[in-house]
């Protein structure tokens, strides 16, 4: 595997672009080069999106997980995730993403999947999973893409 970073364009002056204040966005990209899975991220604020692209099956998916759940504890604001340019997910994928949204729960950090590919969808409706992971359209009112941290028991 390949590791690229790539820190914000300097501008004329020498000093970052102004980007609405605070730290600068950092941006990330992880490459397989013999399986072709990337993942690009853009941290910004405590904020991850992580777009993953490729094949996410037995041979990837731990390698995929091991980057998620990176990006996942370093985001106390969160992780968006966007699967739209993934091009086969299987098992090994599915078992990955509940790992991740496992961990998320356990943190009490915010998962969103802000886009999925048709094979990611298939996987989660032949899964039963899909409601874990539906959009706002599939379901009544709320969002169960968005993982929240789980309250504390209250004693009755």
């Amino acid at each position: 595997m390949s590791l690229t970073v790539t820190q914000p364009w300097p501008a004329a002056s020498g000093r970052t672009r102004a980007h609405g204040g605070g730290t600068p966005p950092r941006t990330a990209t992880f490459q397989d080069y013999d399986s072709g899975l990337a993942v690009r991220t853009l941290e910004s604020a405590g904020r991850t999106r992580a777009a993953v692209s490729g094949e996410i099956d037995l041979a990837t998916a731990p390698l995929a997980g091991d980057i998620l759940t990176s990006c996942l504890a370093l985001s106390p604001a969160g992780l968006d995730l966007d699967l739209g340019g993934v091009g086969f997910f299987d098992c090994a994928g599915l078992n990955m993403l509940l790992r991740l949204r496992a961990r998320a729960i356990d943190l009490g950090v915010e998962v969103t999947v802000s886009a999925m590919a048709p094979c990611v969808l298939r996987i989660l409706r032949l899964s039963g999973t899909g409601e874990l992971f539906a959009g706002p359209a599939e379901t009544a009112g709320h969002d169960p893409r968005v993982v929240r941290p789980a309250r504390p028991a209250h004693p009755a």
